[in-house]
This record gives structure tokens, sequence and C-alpha cells, in this order.
């Protein structure tokens, strides 16, 4: 069956969003690494005189984590009937 038009011209925006939903993910999953190893190896921040608490990172870390698994469940979604 040859594809219609408007699926023609839909393709290129549905690549791009997978793109950008595979950066996304990638990115959360860096962050929340960085999360975990801030609170593993307890490696302080400290931005200018003010020292980052790591409650920071215990919110943090879940909370990132999260967003990279939402990315990946939205990519894996991609092209399935809804």
């Amino acid at each position: 069956m040859a594809e219609s038009a408007l699926a023609k011209k839909m393709k290129p925006k549905a690549d791009a969003r997978a793109t950008a939903r595979a950066g996304e993910g990638a990115i959360f999953l860096l962050v929340g690494i960085f999360h975990l190893l801030r609170l593993v190896e307890h490696w302080p921040i400290v931005v200018g005189t003010t020292t980052v608490p790591y409650a920071l990172s215990y919110v943090g870390f879940p909370g990132s984590t999260a967003y990279c698994v939402w990315a990946i469940w939205l990519l894996s979604r991609d092209g399935q009937p809804r």
C-alpha cells in the first residue's frame, strides 16, 4: 500500500521528535547518574560561598530518572496506533 501524501509529509516531524526524545532521555540519564554519584561519593557542590545541600540530589536522582524512563517510554510508543 502506498503512503499517502500526508503520511510522507509527517514522517520528518516524527523522526525529529524521536531524535529529540532520545536526546532528552540521554541528558536526564546523565543528570541522574551524576546525582547518584554525588550521593555515593559525597561530592560537595559549592557555588560561590553557598554549598548545595545533598537533599537536592535525593530529590534530583529519582526525578531525573523518572523523566529518562518517561522519554524512553514515549520513544518506544512512537509508531504504535493510539
